[in-house]
């Protein structure tokens, strides 16, 4: 049936073309007998879809041609070769598509305070919205405009990022303290007042810039006196976490009263994790003051077995243990060499979520044929380790 209806509105509708040519027709009128088509679709006659259809195969053959549009179509066409030759003859680049838009980066800072007093932390939280990579640098200036603190911190994959600064010595001006943070040329500001009561208490002042630390980064230590001795430096000693001694060293105290030195985290007398504490004496005991900060301790592994001397057949456990485990790689990875330095084999390991693992070895084989020192290689993330085992099964 649905076939018979269209059939005969294509039929009406050629018939129409034959009585009516559209070419004749102004570009602007419709023809009479596409009204008429039209009404017979409007008073219910036929369905939607019917004469949709019919209306489409006709267009499509071309046996109804929309003069309107093509002219439109043409004349675009000329006037785009029209504005290729008029730059080939002014020596104009050819126009370039416009370049895809980059996600928006968006920067928000906030802290937890509106105000802060002498020996209070600054909590800042911050957010890098469609982060992808690369660093925010923060700043914290005084009410003159100089940098009391300055920081690069590593938002997480959300784009997230936080960190605590201790008010010490360089907080010395009262008023509004800007925060300002930068991420690919975008800048976000926010203010915090702080109020210096009396300035500093004690004959002396010490603080760093950050609360808690990496291997590698640096430490920078400031602080300022209440009076000013000349030609008496400022001993700055560090301390770790069993009672050490890290490091110790002289700073000169400028006019101003003030004075700054930086160390480097890590090392062999840095490698301890916990809390660090810092003492700058001026002078006598009764002029000095403390501050502490955190360090994470410096990853490394230790190793063990279950036998001293290893014989053919034994079967070889060894565990280890990565000081310091933070999840920066998900396996340990091993490899045995024999006497020659030729692989015997290797494997690999997962961590417990203390630090600790464990793996097996049976001794014997093709591959252990010479009695001598084997050796275990052990890697986790960019740390090595080795433990060698005495075999004696061999010729």
């Amino acid at each position: 049936m649905k076939k018979i209806i269209f059939f005969t509105i294509i039929v009406f509708l050629l018939v129409g073309v034959s009585i009516t040519s559209i070419s004749a027709q102004s570009q602007y009128q419709i023809p009479s007998w596409v009204k008429g088509v039209a009404n017979f679709w409007v008073e219910g006659n036929i369905s939607d879809s019917d004469f949709g259809e019919a209306i489409t195969f006709l267009i499509d053959q071309q046996i109804l041609k929309i003069s309107i549009i093509e002219q439109l179509q043409n004349e675009n066409a000329q006037l785009k070769a029209e504005n290729l030759e008029l730059r080939s003859q002014l020596d104009l680049p050819e126009p370039t598509s416009e370049p895809t838009s980059e996600p928006t980066i968006m920067v928000t800072i906030s802290t937890d305070q509106d105000s802060y007093d002498i020996g209070d932390s600054i909590y800042v939280k911050g957010l890098v919205r469609n982060y992808i990579s690369d660093v925010v640098t923060l700043v914290i200036s005084n009410p003159e405009g100089d940098t009391v603190t300055l920081d690069q911190l590593t938002p997480r994959t959300n784009g997230l990022f936080t960190s605590n600064y201790p008010i010490g010595s360089m907080f010395d001006s009262s008023g509004t303290y800007q925060i300002t943070v930068k991420h690919k040329g975008i800048i976000a500001t926010s203010t915090f007042e702080f109020t210096n009561n009396g300035g500093i208490q004690n004959s002396i002042d010490v603080t760093t810039d950050k609360a808690s630390y990496s291997e590698g980064e640096i430490i920078l230590v400031t602080g300022k006196v209440r009076d000013l001795y000349s030609g008496t430096p400022v001993s700055v000693i560090i301390i770790d976490p069993n009672g050490d001694l890290v490091s110790m060293s002289q700073v000169q105290v400028s006019t101003d009263k003030k004075f700054s030195t930086e160390l480097t985290v890590g090392g062999a007398l840095m490698e301890v994790k916990g809390t660090y504490t810092i003492t700058a004496q001026y002078g006598t005991e009764n002029r000095s003051a403390k501050t502490t900060f955190e360090f994470g301790g410096i990853a490394r592994i230790t190793l063990s077995s279950n036998v001293d001397l290893v014989a053919n057949g034994s079967n070889v456990i060894i565990t280890g243990n990565i000081e310091s485990f933070d999840f920066t790689s998900g396996t340990v990875s091993y490899v045995v060499r024999s006497p020659e330095g030729n692989l015997v084999t290797l494997g690999q390991s997962i961590p417990h979520s203390n630090g600790t693992f464990e793996f097996s070895l049976i001794a014997g084989g093709q591959l252990w044929e010479l009695n001598g020192d084997y050796t275990v290689e052990v890697k986790y993330g960019g740390i090595t380790s080795e433990l060698v085992l005495d075999y004696v099964g061999g010729n």
